[in-house]
């Protein structure tokens, strides 16, 4: 399916092959499906109407790319299996989204607002370009494989639980802040590398339980209680 015009409007679902939407997407429906034969791409924004799941074949080179924002109160599911995920507007920005999850080799976004939960459980590698990842209070933003992050980014889940599969590797030295409020933040692995420091991070939590951390320029711990099991803090 291509289409050109500046608006399209998905009904109660929609089943094809690969499908290339050359436009703003509002959907009403709960299902948009190209698990036949290709990928989805969406080169506006994608409006949601009602719970949505986007799925696709599962191979390699069957992606989901959504150009534009992503806004609406509902649920919505993004499973491209052994391909790739790209989110490249803001998740939220306008509306926040009641959950978000993803499955995919890898993915690639930006800002994201949610009420519940952002569950990248079922994606190996993330790559943050920027921006405030944030659910909203007691909420769930969880990451199943390593995280790179590739510009200033602010992790927050007020009271809620931020999970992190893997390690997290700056790309160009960014800032890092990582806020739960008044819960533990548990940290099994490093922040960044002597090779590959971040600028600055910000941990904000109740208490903190942090391996090793690389910076350039500053640690912040923002937490009354504090355990350090790394060997190297480095600012």
């Amino acid at each position: 399916m291509l289409a050109e015009a500046s608006e399209v409007r998905l009904g109660t679902g929609l089943t094809a092959g690969a499908q290339d939407d050359q436009a703003n997407v509002t959907t009403s429906g709960s299902l948009l499906d190209a698990r036949d034969t290709g990928f989805i791409r969406i080169a506006g924004d994608l409006s949601l109407e009602r719970n949505l799941a986007i799925a696709t074949p599962g191979m390699v080179g069957a992606d989901i790319d959504i150009g534009g924002a992503l806004n609406g109160p509902f649920n919505l599911v993004l499973d491209a299996g052994a391909g790739d995920v790209s989110l490249g507007g803001a998740i939220g920005g306008t509306e926040a989204l009641r959950s978000v999850v993803v499955g995919a080799t890898a993915a690639s976004l930006g800002s994201v607002a949610v009420a519940q939960a952002f569950d990248l459980a079922g994606v190996g590698e993330t790559t943050l370009r920027g921006g405030v990842i944030e659910a909203a209070m007691g909420g769930l933003l969880r990451f199943g494989g390593g995280v790179r992050v590739a510009g200033d980014t602010s992790i927050a889940a007020p009271d809620g639980a931020i999970e992190f599969g893997g390690g997290l590797t700056p790309i160009g030295a960014p800032a890092l802040t990582l806020d739960l409020g008044t819960t533990p933040l548990v940290l099994a692995s490093d922040l960044g590398s002597a090779a590959a420091p971040f600028s600055a991070v910000t941990l904000r939590a109740g208490s903190v339980d942090a391996a090793s951390i690389f910076t350039t320029d500053r640690i912040a711990f923002e937490s009354q209680a504090i355990a350090l099991r790394g060997s190297v803090y480095q600012a």
